[in-house]
């Protein structure tokens, strides 16, 4: 039985052997639960992709390729406009890297937007390879077309230079989620700058507020959408120089 059955057949139930006065209550909330499946398979099924919905860390095809590995949520369309409503640099100037890109879902959204380029990191095989294909058969709008996923850990990535944006959907914590903070400091030093990181779901935000070079611009929530289900809260950080070297940068100020 599909996700997408699965509610359809529980209202059906409750509809039949339900108390009477609470079969309409059952019956709504298993209705509302099958449209919440209904828009990520829609959005699938549309763009010609495979299921970019979740999956649990035991559900991951390598569950151990990163120690402190979160499950994985795919972003959902309206908390990515709010994103990009929220960066304060044009995307044409931008580079993105996807740190836990999962099955690619931010990667096809952001291939509506001119990039420099767009590159999904992925410790998992598996997920790494349903996103290179998500890309092959996509069949939306391509502004950018610079775009790659690789596989392994952020940090051992070649970051880009120039503005880059980084977006980290709580991919992973704890241990890990410092060494990437440390490798996003050592890449702004290399010229990886300005570098604006937007932390969505930001469970682990205290780790990055406290370092002095990630300065906090704003923390935000996506609109509700009653029929998407997914993360709504994010946070964006611009990294400093050692010498905080924000003035550098006024026109990326957010008030």
């Amino acid at each position: 039985m599909s996700a997408l059955e699965r509610p359809f057949r529980r209202a059906a139930w409750h509809l039949r052997h339900g108390p009477p006065r609470a079969r309409p209550g059952f019956a709504i909330g298993n209705l509302l639960a099958a449209l919440r499946e209904l828009l990520p398979f829609h959005f699938d099924r549309t763009w010609g992709v495979d299921p970019t919905g979740a999956l649990p860390p035991g559900a991951l095809f390598a569950p151990d390729a990163l120690a402190d590995r979160r499950g994985y949520q795919a972003t959902t369309p309206p908390h990515w406009r709010a994103v990009l409503r929220a960066v304060p640099v044009s995307v044409d100037r931008l580079a993105l890297v996807d740190v836990g890109c999962g099955k690619g879902r931010v990667l096809l959204l952001a291939l509506r937007h001119p990039f420099r380029s767009i590159l999904g990191v992925e410790a998992d095989p598996g997920l790494a390879s349903v996103a290179r294909a998500n890309l092959v058969r996509w069949r939306g709008a391509r502004r950018c077309t610079e775009v790659a996923v690789i596989e392994g850990g952020a940090t051992a990535l070649a970051w880009p230079r120039g503005p880059v944006l980084v977006f980290f959907y709580n991919s992973f914590a704890g241990a890990s989620l410092d060494a990437l903070l440390d490798r996003l400091e050592a890449a702004h030093d290399a010229g990886t700058r300005p570098l604006l990181f937007v932390y969505s779901n930001p469970v682990e935000e205290d780790r990055v507020r406290a370092r002095p070079r990630f300065r906090p611009l704003l923390r935000s929530r996506s609109r509700p959408v009653l029929l998407w289900p997914g993360n709504r809260t994010f946070a964006l950080f611009m990294v400093e120089g050692a010498t905080a070297d924000s003035r550098q940068w006024p026109s990326v100020r957010i008030s």
